[in-house]
């Protein structure tokens, strides 16, 4: 029995000072301590269909159901999980079916921007677009469209049930349904690029030509022309210059925003993505919190390595963080794992559309499912595990399967409490293995936090760093899926100045 405390006493030792020295490498800034997740895609993933061409070695444009002229992105509804793709030279959004039931060369079953699949002239109605440049769907089943060279975005309601040609329901960038004007100011725009409607009913709008991304609070009660509420690149909505440095844009062309409320700007003339942190939060003109793409805000250089990126314009997260951008100019899709807490100028983790880190042709080996030419942006959908990519080049978009976890691999979920029924939101909960690696993950506003492609087999060390709270760590023997591992706080932290 001695023999047997004795070995507690341990454990619990070891599994504090790796809590502690993992804590202080945190907050040095040393990334390098923590071991990315198993990501699902591998490196030159093939795609398992494609929409827009009949199989993977076609490279036609055309006018039809099952035809693109340079598309732009897809997106799942998460409602009815229809597919909607934009298509910048046929001027429409068309509509697919479900992402489940998909197949190469799919014929689309609705059009909007056009009355049929034959007619591509674009115009400015409330029916009509004109370059439309980005969609984006939020949690109720609305349609956001950036119409580029209309300078609006519009809305369309309940967008999985409109018939073909139907009319936008609001408009934000101008005051009405027929008038184009570009401008700045906190009601206008300047060719937006992307759009993003967050799960608070935020939307984000990457406007190009005024080196900025605005944000609109509550946008679907927003009328028509309605003011932004916030600016990021600028200092104010009058300022429209470009530039570099950690509060300046230079076309942004990509926008995203994670689980965390961290948001992703494809920066694409800086050569680099930012991240800002908590950007609901952030007051105009702020600084951006991060830089992938370059090793810090000062750099602007193009290059083909595993660390740098040439004219990136979409990006895209996934419910764990992983950010995917579409390098354009490199014809390449780069996914980095761990993007929320990863330091200025991370590596990639995985390239899809070339061999390896240093090729940036297009269409590398020929027109192929392992190929790309010019990816413009791409979506993650979690409900079908795919990763859809706009090749634009190609006139197609392609659709990669991640793989599933492995037999062998489990995972750990639970919650952190402040008090027995009180979650506590951005706790770090580390969990460590018996060879001394460690993944890290913050807790959601709710307290809860999840840990996926764990090794089963091993003996793994749970522990949870909190400023104001102190937690014991929990050992445990990984043979099967661990839920509701919860952490209650013992006491709250003294703090000494």
């Amino acid at each position: 029995m001695k023999s047997l405390n004795s070995a507690r006493r341990l454990v619990t030792f070891f599994a504090l000072f790796i809590s502690f020295l993992i804590a202080d490498y945190a907050l040095a800034g040393a990334t390098q301590r923590f071991i990315e997740p198993l990501a699902n895609f591998t490196n030159r993933q093939a795609a398992s269909n494609v929409l827009g061409q009949p199989n993977f070695t076609t490279n036609t444009s055309g006018s039809t159901a099952s035809k693109f002229f340079r598309p732009l992105n897809a997106v799942v509804d998460p409602v009815s999980k229809k597919v909607f793709v934009v298509e910048q030279n046929n001027n429409r959004v068309v509509r697919f079916t479900s992402a489940a039931a998909m197949t190469t060369g799919a014929s689309a079953e609705a059009v909007l921007g056009q009355p049929d699949f034959t007619t591509s002239a674009g115009g400015i109605t409330q029916s009509k677009m004109s370059s439309p440049g980005d969609v984006s769907i939020d949690a109720a089943g609305r349609l956001w469209v950036a119409d580029s060279n209309n300078q609006r975005v519009l809305r369309f309601d309940n967008a999985a049930a409109k018939a073909n040609g139907a009319n936008a329901d609001a408009v934000l960038g101008q005051t009405d349904f027929v008038t184009r004007t570009a401008g700045a100011g906190a009601n206008k725009m300047n060719n937006p690029a992307s759009v993003f409607a967050d799960s608070s009913g935020r939307l984000w709008v990457a406007d190009l030509f005024n080196n900025r991304v605005l944000r609109f609070d509550n946008a679907a009660a927003k009328a028509n022309g309605a003011n932004a509420d916030g600016v990021l690149g600028q200092t104010d909505f009058a300022t429209v210059t470009f530039g570099a440095g950690a509060n300046k844009m230079s076309e942004p062309a990509g926008v995203a925003l994670d689980t965390g409320g961290r948001l992703y700007v494809g920066d694409a003339n800086n050569n680099r993505i930012l991240r800002f942190d908590a950007a609901d939060t952030k007051p105009n003109g702020a600084n951006a919190d991060a830089v992938f793409g370059q090793p810090d805000f000062a750099t602007v250089t193009s290059g083909t390595t595993q660390s740098k990126l040439k004219l990136p314009q979409g990006v895209a997260i996934d419910a764990n963080n992983r950010l995917y951008v579409a390098d354009f100019s490199n014809s390449r899709v780069l996914i980095f794992n761990s993007a929320g807490t990863a330091a200025n100028g991370a590596p990639a983790s995985i390239v899809l559309g070339q061999p390896d880190f240093t090729t940036g042709t297009a269409n590398t080996g020929g027109v192929s499912a392992v190929s790309m030419n010019n990816p413009v942006s791409m979506f993650y959908d979690e409900s079908t595990s795919s990763l859809f990519v706009a090749d634009y080049g190609n006139n197609r978009v392609l659709r990669f399967s991640a793989a599933p976890p492995t037999a062998a691999s489990v995972s750990i979920s639970g919650r952190v409490l402040a008090s027995r029924k009180r979650g506590l939101a951005n706790a770090i909960v580390y969990l460590t293995d018996s060879e001394g690696n460690a993944r890290a993950f913050r807790t959601n506003p709710f307290g809860y936090y999840h840990f996926e492609d764990i090794p089963a087999g091993q003996t793994v060390i749970v522990t949870v760093v909190s400023k104001r709270f102190q937690f014991s760590p929990q050992v445990l023997n990984i043979s099967e899926e661990v839920t509701e591992l919860n952490f209650v706080a013992e006491e709250q932290m003294k703090i000494f100045r």
